[in-house]
């Protein structure tokens, strides 16, 4: 150990003898003193015994909201841990929070992580430093700046790229399950692609909102996310909030609301119906798909009988999580949402379908029209001539 300290610093045996005698602090892995090839030490001309010490030295440590974490590990012993510590700058190293100094400092890394989540330049933190006005001006300063460096112009102007070289950059970056198991491996990259998928689900949820931001930002936040009338509103202001809601409520006639399940499913039930000598208008798929909205939503019924105020839905397992096949907690990959939050939109839809706007609503789930889809189309059938003879009744009887 004294070979190697004296070959680090520089020093005579003779003054590293008496460093290590006067150190008190020692390496906890080898219990020698704690030296870098950055250690340097100033000797007085008259003596051994004034000197003192710079760089990194057994007095250095790190500070973390008030903790300080004094430095236990010698270079030796963080080489041994990380070989490729011996060709990084020993004198700046140690000004960033990364693995190095978890283990030099032995500092948890869920400390670690949380300092450095609280360095990133977000628009929270940049306001926790500066203050609301200065916070908001530093963030959107940075924005532009990663704008311009990530752009083609820059990366063409900087290094000479052609554009599909810059393409291929953008690709390379981008979180996929193919680039991970590049970076990291077969086992280890489709690890974290698990991990990202967990992770960017939940943080899409309401639950994840409500937990980061608190219930009435977190309700704010959700409405200004959301495609009724109000969020419009909130975010564009009210005229141009207005003109934006009515702009989506066209380009919504134009889109496909339904599945090619489903329309298989309703021709056959009309095919049923006209043979039971029921003939309506219905509603559905490319027949005419059913538009209702009320001041602040737009709603698409799957299938409508106008003479009855008959509305069926019918519900895909995966797209409403079948409750019979899913558990509260699932988060749903393409709606950002937990099973429970979706069965609780579909309640308050469902709610508002029967008892606001007195439509007659009938459910159908995927699974049953799979197990049974004859039997599934009969009771529906049964229902709809009640609700005909129903009809039939009142309006007699009204004359």
């Amino acid at each position: 150990m004294g070979a190697r300290c004296n070959e680090l610093v520089h020093i005579s045996q003779d003054e590293l003898t008496l460093l290590e005698n006067k150190n008190i602090t020692k390496c906890k892995y080898c219990d020698k003193s704690i030296w870098y090839e950055n250690t340097k030490v100033t000797f007085r001309n008259d003596g051994l015994l004034g000197y003192k010490y710079s760089g990194t030295t057994y007095r250095t440590t790190k500070n973390i909201n008030g903790t300080k974490f004094p430095i236990c590990v010698c270079q030796y012993c963080l080489e041994k841990k990380y070989p490729d510590f011996r060709d990084k700058n020993k004198s700046k190293i140690f000004n960033t929070f990364n693995k190095y100094v978890s283990y030099a400092f032995d500092i948890p890394q869920e400390v670690i992580d949380e300092k450095n989540k609280l360095s990133v330049p977000t628009l929270d933190n940049c306001i926790r430093k500066h203050g609301e006005e200065k916070g908001k001006e530093v963030f959107e300063e940075y924005r532009r700046k990663q704008a311009y460096t990530n752009s083609f112009e820059y990366k063409h102007k900087k290094y000479g790229w052609t554009k599909e070289q810059y393409d291929e950059y953008n690709k390379s970056r981008s979180v996929t399950i193919d680039n991970l198991i590049k970076r990291h491996g077969e086992e280890k990259g489709k690890s974290i692609w698990d991990k990202y998928i967990e992770k960017q689900s939940y943080t899409s949820t309401n639950e994840y909102l409500i937990d980061k931001f608190g219930e009435d930002k977190a309700k704010y936040i959700i409405l200004l996310k959301s495609r009724d009338i109000n969020g419009y509103i909130l975010k564009y202001g009210e005229e141009e909030g207005r003109k934006k809601y009515e702009k989506y409520l066209k380009s919504s006639n134009d889109k496909k609301h339904y599945s090619k399940f489903s329309q298989l499913f309703f021709d056959n039930l009309v095919s049923s119906l006209k043979e039971n000598g029921l003939n309506f208008k219905y509603c559905y798929g490319d027949n005419e798909h059913w538009r209702w909205s009320t001041e602040n939503k737009l709603y698409f019924f799957d299938f409508y009988i106008p003479e009855l105020r008959l509305v069926i839905e019918l519900n895909g397992d995966y797209w409403h999580c079948n409750p019979n096949k899913y558990d509260s907690e699932y988060v749903h990959q393409l709606r950002h949402m937990t099973a429970k939050e979706i069965w609780e939109y579909d309640e308050h839809r469902n709610l508002i379908i029967s008892n606001e706007m007195k439509y007659n609503l009938e459910i159908v789930w995927e699974s049953n029209i799979r197990k049974d889809r004859n039997g599934v189309i009969f009771n529906l059938v049964e229902k709809i001539k009640k609700l005909y003879v129903s009809k039939y009744k009142k309006d007699k009887q009204d004359k």
